[in-house]
């Protein structure tokens, strides 16, 4: 197996709340979700992550997404409630075994939840966090 090609999650511009906190949630199917009020996607594209990767054709594969927080203070990047899809399936567990596509290249996309509060510093960009796929042949 070997990924062929990967692109990252961009959660595109958040607004920061002046008080309480604001969850944003990005699916591996690309719904977007809040926890209300004035927490809103601003602008920007907002991208699951997406992993390309060529294995054997319907042997059944092992993957797994392991999330890791690099937000700076006042945020915390982590996985979404259901963050994972493959080869167009819904979306479900951060742990999955399924077979890979009948064309030998396997697509899973990833998302993510950033949770954001007023002590963020604001205008702030760049990465928030890490997803590793790990993959094995069951």
């Amino acid at each position: 197996m070997s990924i062929a090609a990967a692109q990252p999650l961009d959660f595109g511009t958040l607004a920061i709340p002046v008080t309480g906190s604001c969850l944003y949630v990005l699916g591996p199917d690309s719904r977007r979700s809040t926890s209300g009020g004035l927490c809103q996607f601003l602008g920007g594209d907002a991208l699951p992550a997406e992993f390309a990767l060529t294995c054997a054709a319907n042997s059944l594969v092992q993957f797994q997404l392991i999330y890791t927080d690099a937000a700076p203070a006042g945020a915390a990047f982590d996985a979404a409630p259901e963050p994972m899809a493959i080869d167009g399936a819904a979306p479900g567990s951060a742990y999955q075994v399924r077979p890979c596509d009948a064309d030998g290249m396997s697509v899973v996309k990833a998302g993510g939840a950033i949770e954001v509060r007023p002590e963020a510093p604001h205008q702030f960009s760049g990465p928030v966090g890490s997803i590793r796929l790990e993959i094995a042949y069951n």
